[in-house]
């Protein structure tokens, strides 16, 4: 798949009642030195903040219980008709996931926001999910293996 080729649909990114962030479309993931990782058209990113495969999710959700039921509290920047282009999420070292793209959040109670760019939580303990509040510094959330 070439970083330039466009999909001809939106990103999405589907919000798991306690489980990852399911993202579809066109996405490319960044490692937290800003190396390229991986371009896909899906991917499962933690956001539980348990996972030894940092960034993605293994599973780990279910051992921690994970719940996140709660409605979104953000509004979309724009209505989603211009969806062009590769959304680029880069793995923030012990913070969140940064995104830059088109991205349309939904969660389960149906609410969806689309956003431009912004952070997601992968720390599981944001009062914003699944936007970042800053939580994983209070909390001392690590994305290096060995800390």
């Amino acid at each position: 798949m070439s970083i330039n080729k466009p999909f001809n649909h939106e990103t999405e990114a589907k919000l798991e009642p306690g489980g990852p962030i399911k993202i579809t479309g066109d996405v490319i993931v960044y490692d937290e030195q800003g190396k390229y990782v991986r371009h896909t058209d899906f991917t499962n990113l933690c956001r539980c903040g348990h996972s030894k495969t940092k960034p993605y999710c293994d599973g780990s959700h279910l051992d921690a219980e994970f719940l996140d039921y709660d409605g979104m509290h953000e509004v979309s920047d724009f209505a989603p008709e211009n969806f062009h282009g590769a959304v680029r999420i880069q793995c923030v070292e012990d913070g969140p996931l940064r995104f830059n793209g088109t991205l349309t959040i939904r969660n389960s109670r149906g609410q969806s926001c689309t956003k431009n760019r912004g952070v997601l939580c992968r720390c599981g303990n944001s009062g914003n999910k699944p936007f970042c509040d800053g939580s994983h510094k209070r909390i001392g959330f690590s994305t290096v293996k060995d800390k």
